[in-house]
């Protein structure tokens, strides 16, 4: 009994701080005057990841008192050890231990970075901590329900749908700057042409404020030095340096499949296609129209199974599809 009433108050506190974060709305222009403001932002922020790790704290007062603070702050790996507690608790255990972690080190990032007057890195610490508060909310519930045998909050978390509408934006941006070098200096002028239109058309569309500030930051760079030099004589060895950054720039657009909130949506899916496409007992010749449907989830996860994707799903052979989502779905097991 004492442990349910700790859960429903738990829980009524775990969603009021969520729907705290929810509100901020922290979008930051990347122009200089726009980076000043963000240290307005900093003591609310600040104030939400003090609230999430005492709450952090309380739970594990709740769960995890049996064990003193010293072993506590020992591996997570090593609390279970010995078969002597019910998994689920351990499981809260680790999960707080690894939580208060995460925060306390956002807490620490965001005063040194807000101590340094840099405001870009400042900014950048501000968004990633209010990911981090909603993501270890959004965790806890889940333990704590988990361990109550009770329902966890359905919640359509809104750094899940952000990052699914980030990637596939980001996969037309890297098909705009191509992986192959332009062939000659006519082609990279072109090239570059096309990709300042690209850049310059997404800075007005409704996506481009929720783009992380570092990624804005560095794509306004970009479009800057490539005007710049569409403007000057288009010196063709400056042009092609301009191009490798591009490049750069598109690689690092690809590590979007690396944000948690993907990683955990892409294993599980991948999981459930390679059930119904090579695990059922009658495993269909052809891509069924309703799994393409959800698969296009997957589009900018990977280029090779981008352009089976790409195709009507009745002539898409799963044969075809096998070698890829073999090497994902397997990849996604191991965590990426």
């Amino acid at each position: 009994m004492e442990t349910e009433l700790f859960a429903d108050s738990m829980l009524r506190r775990l969603d009021a701080l969520f729907q705290e974060v929810e509100a901020v709305d922290f979008h930051v222009s990347e122009d200089t005057q726009g980076l000043s403001l963000v240290e307005e932002e900093v003591p609310k922020i600040s104030a939400l990841l003090e609230q999430a790790t005492l709450l952090l704290e309380e739970i594990q007062d709740a769960y995890g008192d049996v064990l003193p603070e010293e072993v506590l702050a020992e591996e997570p790996s090593q609390h279970g050890e010995g078969g002597a507690e019910e998994p689920s608790t351990a499981f809260i255990r680790d999960l707080v231990w690894i939580a208060r972690s995460e925060l306390r080190g956002r807490y620490r990032d965001l005063m040194a970075a807000a101590e340094s007057g840099n405001h870009l890195l400042t900014a950048t610490v501000c968004d990633d901590s209010l990911h981090r508060v909603r993501r270890v909310v959004h965790a806890m519930e889940s333990a704590i329900c988990e361990l109550e045998g009770r329902e966890a909050p359905v919640r359509q978390l809104r750094d899940l749908k952000l990052a699914l509408q980030m990637r596939q934006l980001f996969r037309t941006l890297r098909r705009r700057i191509g992986g192959e070098a332009p062939a000659n200096d006519e082609a990279l002028v072109r090239r570059l042409e096309e990709v300042a239109k690209t850049f310059r058309e997404l800075r007005h569309r409704h996506l481009y404020p929720l783009i992380r500030i570092d990624d804005r930051v560095l794509l306004r760079s970009l479009l800057e030095s490539i005007e710049e030099w569409l403007l000057s004589d288009r010196e063709p060895r400056e042009g092609r340096h301009l191009f490798q950054d591009l490049a750069g720039f598109a690689r690092l657009l690809a590590q979007v499949s690396q944000r948690q909130e993907l990683i955990e949506h892409d294993r599980q899916l991948l999981a459930d296609v390679w059930t119904a496409l090579y695990e059922a007992e009658e495993a269909p010749a052809t891509l069924p129209q309703a799994l393409h449907l959800e698969m296009l989830a997957l589009l900018g996860l990977d280029d090779e199974l981008d352009l089976l994707l790409e195709a009507l799903p009745e002539h898409t052979s799963t044969a075809r599809l096998r070698v890829p989502l073999e090497r994902l779905y397997r990849r996604s097991q191991r965590g990426f």
